[in-house]
This record gives C-alpha cells, structure tokens and sequence, in this order.
C-alpha cells in the first residue's frame, strides 16, 4: 500500500532528526503543532516563500523549524485547519480566530517554529486515504445543521429514528471531541447485507478528517496514520480474533480516552532500539458481524444490531453526487468547529436518569453535544441510552457474578447468617449457587442406575465448586477472611460493597437494603404479587362460604328425603 511506505518514510526521517530542542509543545492542548516532515521541507518552502524578500527575513526562514500537519490549536486560542481542494490540487490552513477567517500557507507557532499544511501532490491527499474540507463554507443555525447531516444519512442508509439522530449526532461530535476527556465508539452489529458498510461511508464521509479503514490496513500504517492525523477511524469488518488483531484491540482500549496512547519499540537506521508513542485517542466508527468477547471494550461502544430490511427504499448503488453533497457538508461542520470549539463543554446533567457508571462516562460527550444542538436531537440520544443501558443490565443478569450477588443476599435474609455475621464460601455460598442456579449452570442431567444388590445408584450432573465461587468472590472485589473453618466473606466489613454491587446489578429492586443494617435485608413483595394474593385469599374465602353453603343445602335435602321415606313407610 503506497501510503504504508509513504508514512513510515517520513516517521523514519523524523526519528532520524531527533526532535529539534523546540519539538516539545503541548499537545494535549492541541498547542504544538504535528510532527515534522522532513520531505516536505523544500518544496513547502518553495511554495510559501515569496519571490522577494529581505534577506533578513530569508535567513530567519532557513533557521525555521518547519513541521506539516493537518491541524493545531495556537497559543492565543486560535484554531488552525488543514484545507484540500482535489480540483485545483492545492491545500491551504484556514485560520479561525475572533469571529474572522485567514487563509495562509503557514503559521508561525512560536519563534522558532512554522506549521504548513501536507503538501498537496501526497499519496494520502490524491487517493483521498484521509478525507479534509475544500474550504470553510457557513451555515444558518446548530439545529439547521444538524438536521441536514440528519438527512443526508436517512438518504442512503435505513436507520431506527433514534438511532440515526445518534448517528448525526456522533458526527457532529467528531469534529470537536479534543474537548471531551472520553469518547465513545459507534459500533453497528449484523449479517452481511444489512446496511452496514452503507452506513459507514455515509457517516464516514461527513466526519473529521475520516480515515476509512479494513482489515487490509497494516498494523504500523494504521498507529502511524492515527498518530499523525489524529482521524475519525472508519473501520469496516471488525472481527477481532485472538491471532491477527492484538495490536486493533489496543488501539480501541486506548483509543476511547485522551492520553493514554500506544506504546512500541522500534528501531531506527542506526540499529538503536528506541520507544515509540502512538496517540490513539479520537472517534471511531466500526462495524463487524459479532459482538467483542472483551466485556471492558464492549462497554465503550454504542452498539445497534443492523437487521435484514425486507422494502428498503434506499438507492443500492450510491449517486455520483454523493461525494460532492458530502464535500458541501464537511465545509459546513469546519464552520461548527470554529464556531463551537470554545463553548463545548462536558454537560453531566443532559445525562438525565442514566445510572450505569460505564454508560454515563462513554455517553456523556453524546449527550453534551446533542443538548447544544436541539432538543429533538437530546430526547432521541437519551431513549436510546436509556433502552441501551435496560440490554446491558439484562446482560448483567445473565451473568456469574449476578448470580452469587443474588445468593449472598439471600443468605443475608437468614437467621444462623444474622448470628453468625460470616458467609462461608465452601459451604453456605456454594451450596446456596447450586440450589438455587443448578440447573443453568450444570451440563449433565442426574442419572440413576441399578446398583444390583446395594439398590438405586445417582450420578450427579456437573455442579460449580467451591473453589470456583470463591475465585468470582474476590474477582467481584469482596475481601475474604479464613478462620478454622475455612474461608468466609465477614458480612460487616464487607456491607457497604455488597450494597453498592446490589445497585449496579439492579438487585435493590427484589431486595431492601439498608444502608447501615446489615441484618434489616428482607425480600420485597412486589404490590402486584400482594394484591394478587390477597384476591386470591378472597376468592378462597368466597369458595368456601359457597362450599360450606351448598354443604348446608344438602344435608337439609337428605334429611328432608329420609323424612319423607319414613312418613310413606309408616303410611303403607
């Protein structure tokens, strides 16, 4: 892949340098600007320079550092833009800064330092491996904008409708998510022929700086491209078995929070063995046909199951104005950027009623810009959360560690644990799992067999052993105590964790928990359950009454025939 080569050439030629003294800026306040390209020197300084100048001013030229990149935020708050117009080969810096736009082709970032945007006759700019704006078009309101990247989406893709307004809003959010400390995935799940690569190129290509990504990528162009670019990362066909993508999961493990980047050893032409650190943080898009087995990555992705659309009133092929419509688009959300970037700021009360603390950190930046573009826009992104948050509870329930949280509190209801104030994990926990979770959890039916002479024989099914329990006891966090009897979890000291658990597991719905009693647990009889049994009492007592009444009845009805048989035997 020729822009594999092209970047690891001019990685190379950086590390060969070796960071002149005045390489080291800010970076996390976007300050210093990226890194040097060495190739570009010369044909940038051709560019730029202009045909006279002082030779004082051509002297300071040659002592610049000059370093080509794509964007930086100055010193003085303004923000800096790479621009590529394909038609006219050429790309510029648009520069935004009190309400006014320059377009230049360089910026001095301090004294010593010049930052030019890529040369425009690069591989990664004419085979448009990195998509960027033409130029800085306008638009009329946050809203408005909102509603055409809304309905540039619902053009060539079929989506649920608070799903897309996630979508639309996820865009949007990519062009200023250096403001967010955490940002989530956009992940869409399905069978092939369910609409989700349609759905990556349409959102793709309205997203900043998109880098459109497969499984072809190599694992040194994708860290070099997503350090140097800092892309929204389109990556199609996502399946991360445990062989060829160990170097893609570390990226998405990193890649959701700022500044925890990527690690390697390299080694450079004179065969010294140097670190090297990949910043991975930015937005990605991915789609894949399963779910990821890693829980701690799962949980960092929006996830919508793509299905089988049977009418589908989407064009198959997509128009040749797609690229053109899409083009328009990214000229107006450069625009949102500058006129947004300042005021972006984490709104933790647009979260509303989501409790789950994983979902509340990956969807704060969603709703955050969803609250500032329109209020349609905010109440589609929180149902979606909110169904999103009941699928990962159900989740939660279905899990071990649900399961024996469920035990412990039903052994905290008994009377010998009251007394006791110990929870044996060999004997009343592992015993509890099996009684009550046996059959979910065992593989092989119980079987009986004639033992001839010593009579019926049982051969148990598979059940969970002690020892098992007792590795989910301390992987759920609970602290465990040993005396002469064995293990046991101290009831007292490990309250407050058995409560907070019971909280994140939905548990304090069947059970009361209160906050300083360990001993006041009790089951809560649910108001349908207490009614139901109380007309079910009532219908008893009814059932009765007319039992014991027609009873009655018919005892009168004997008594008055054999009154009546004893007055006609008399007779006769």
């Amino acid at each position: 892949m020729s822009s594999d080569n092209e970047l690891k050439k001019k990685v190379d030629s950086e590390e060969e340098s070796k960071k002149l003294e005045n390489k080291t800026v800010d970076k996390k306040n976007d300050t210093n600007p990226p890194k040097k390209i060495e190739g570009d020197e010369k044909s940038k300084t051709a560019e730029t320079t202009p045909e006279k100048k002082d030779s004082e001013e051509a002297e300071d030229d040659e002592l610049d550092n000059k370093w080509s990149g794509a964007s930086c935020i100055l010193q003085d708050g303004s923000i800096v833009e790479m621009l590529y117009d394909a038609k006219e080969c050429a790309s510029k810096l648009a520069v935004y800064k009190d309400g006014k736009i320059a377009l230049e082709d360089k910026v001095r970032v301090n004294g010593m330092t010049v930052f030019t945007p890529f040369a425009p006759n690069q591989d990664i700019l004419r085979n448009k491996y990195v998509l960027f704006p033409s130029r800085v078009g306008d638009y009329q309101s946050n809203e408005a904008l909102y509603y055409e990247v809304r309905a540039f989406i619902d053009k060539y893709v079929q989506l649920p409708e608070e799903f897309l307004s996630v979508v639309a809003v996820y865009v949007m959010l990519s062009w200023v998510y250096d403001k967010f400390q955490n940002i989530p995935y956009l992940r869409v799940v399905g069978l092939f022929g369910t609409g989700k690569s349609r759905l990556l190129s349409a959102a793709g290509h309205l997203c900043y700086k998109t880098v459109m990504a497969g499984g072809s990528i190599s694992n040194a162009a994708l860290f070099r491209t997503l350090d140097l670019f800092n892309p929204t990362l389109v990556f199609d066909e996502a399946e991360l078995s445990e062989k060829e993508s160990a170097d893609m999961r570390q990226v998405l493990r990193q890649g959701y929070s700022a500044g925890t980047p990527v690690s390697r050893m390299d080694k450079s032409p004179s065969g010294k063995m140097y670190i090297q650190i990949f910043d991975v943080f930015g937005p990605k898009i991915i789609a894949s046909q399963t779910r990821f087995s890693d829980i701690a990555l799962e949980s960092r992705c929006l996830t919508q199951w793509m299905y089988p659309i049977t009418k589908n009133t989407r064009p198959i092929e997509i128009s040749g104005n797609f690229k053109e419509e899409a083009l328009l688009l990214r000229n107006k959300l450069v625009m949102f950027r500058f006129k947004n970037y300042h005021s972006v700021i984490a709104d933790e009360q647009a979260l509303g009623e989501i409790d789950l603390p994983r979902l509340k950190q990956t969807g704060l930046a969603v709703v955050s810009i969803a609250k500032m573009l329109c209020a349609p826009a905010l109440k589609d992104v929180i149902k979606f959360l909110s169904e999103y948050e009941e699928e990962l509870r159900s989740e939660q329930a279905d899990s071990v560690e649900n399961d024996i949280l469920l035990c412990v509190l039903d052994l905290l209801t008994q009377k010998y644990i009251k007394e006791s104030g110990k929870i044996r994990t060999g004997v009343d926990l592992t015993q509890r799992f099996n009684t009550l979770h046996y059959e979910d959890y065992s593989n092989r039916e119980t079987k009986e067999y004639s033992g001839g002479s010593r009579g019926l024989l049982t051969y148990p099914g598979a059940k969970v052993s002690a020892k098992k329990i007792g590795i989910y006891v301390r992987k759920m966090g609970f602290k465990v105590d040993r005396d002469g009897r064995g293990f046991y979890i101290p009831v007292v000291k490990e309250y407050s964790k058995i409560r907070l658990l019971a909280r994140r597991y939905g548990l304090d719905s069947l059970y009361e928990i209160p906050e300083n009693n360990c001993n006041g647990i009790r089951k809560i009889v649910d108001k349908k359950s207490k009614v139901e049994k109380e007309e079910e009492i009532k219908w008893t007592d009814e059932t009765n009454k007319i039992e014991s009444t027609l009873e009655d009845e018919i005892i009168e009805l004997k008594e008055k025939e054999s009154e009546e048989d004893e007055s006609n035997e008399s007779t006769t």
